[in-house]
């Protein structure tokens, strides 16, 4: 059966033109990484809906635009993760969010720094520093998403610590994050 989903890979994203041209379509700065999460969200934002579709069968040759290990791939994640929570989430949440993110990639970086891998430490830097440089163009991304969304359907969002999850309750996996955060809201 088909099941509702945040977002789906680009590999393997059908959407239809209205939808996405609604949407914005693909935001061309990101170039690589994240990209069609970034559309996923916003097609949520408008009360569009997901699926995933089990029956399909994709192949997709993983790393064709940038090899694992690029330090320029390196950038593009870390960079293009925060202009995503920053353009899409609501602003308290994507003050918090997008803080911690910053705070977070210091130990990242200091990790690649510790393992000489010299070309991803400067590619976290090089990714704050992009993203500080972009903030009139995000900015002005969220305005203009802002009169169109629909409040009344927001995404859901994972409300707990990954890295707490991942480090502390040993949850390898995000269906296990998901499993857990069900089981706190329904006892709530």
């Amino acid at each position: 059966y088909r099941k509702a989903i945040f977002w789906a890979s680009g590999a393997c994203l059908f959407v239809r033109s209205k939808a996405y041209w609604e949407a914005g379509g693909l935001d061309a700065r990101y170039f690589a990484h994240m990209e069609e999460i970034d559309l996923c969200w916003r097609l949520h934002l408008l009360d569009y809906q997901l699926l995933h579709e089990p029956q399909s069968v994709v192949y997709h040759l993983g790393g064709g635009s940038l090899a694992y290990g690029n330090p320029r791939k390196t950038f593009l994640n870390f960079r293009n993760s925060l202009i995503t929570l920053q353009k899409n989430l609501p602003l308290p949440q994507m003050l918090v969010r997008v803080g911690l993110r910053l705070l977070l990639d210091f130990p990242a970086a200091l990790k690649f720094a510790s393992h000489g891998s010299w070309g991803d430490f400067w590619a976290v830097v090089k990714a704050h520093w992009s993203f500080f440089g972009m903030q009139p163009y995000i900015w002005q991304k969220r305005a203009e998403m802002k009169h169109k969304k629909h409040p009344s359907q927001l995404p859901t969002i994972y409300k707990g610590s990954a890295l707490s999850a991942h480090f502390l309750g040993r949850k390898a996996k995000m269906e296990a994050f998901i499993a857990s955060h069900r089981a706190g809201e329904a006892s709530r």
